[in-house]
């Protein structure tokens, strides 16, 4: 659909990166903000599921206190691995590699501890 004439659409707005290469210049690329935040959703949902899964174990378990708490971060740490092992690079996709790593693993905390208190009170409770 065209826009009518006398009003022009706004111009998709991108969000420029600049990253350092190894000789030291500097390479600028260009994000689309959509495509960000598509891929910001796929990251939350496989970080959802790896809370999901690491609070089942962790209940399943009986694991406590540390325990449960290195059984979260291990499994993120390897739904981390997977999900750049299955991208190749990183840079295609995310700003930075960094967001890959860590953007939401703090907010799927919550999910852990309800599926962690929810396993071990099924199991080892009731």
């Amino acid at each position: 659909r065209e826009a009518p004439r006398g009003r022009r659409r706004p111009a998709m707005q991108g969000r420029v990166v600049e990253r350092k290469r190894d000789d030291g210049t500097v390479q600028k690329e260009l994000f689309s903000p959509e495509n960000l935040k598509h891929n910001g959703v796929v990251l939350t949902n496989c970080r959802t599921y790896g809370a999901i899964v690491a609070g089942a174990v962790a209940g399943v378990l009986g694991l406590t206190d540390l325990q449960g708490v290195v059984c979260y971060l291990a499994v993120s740490a390897v739904v981390s691995l997977l999900l750049s092992r299955a991208l190749g690079t990183s840079q295609k996709f995310f700003p930075s590699w960094k967001s890959l790593a860590f953007d939401g693993l703090m907010a799927q905390a919550s999910t852990f501890i309800l599926f962690w208190t929810l396993a071990y009170d099924v199991v080892h409770l009731f």
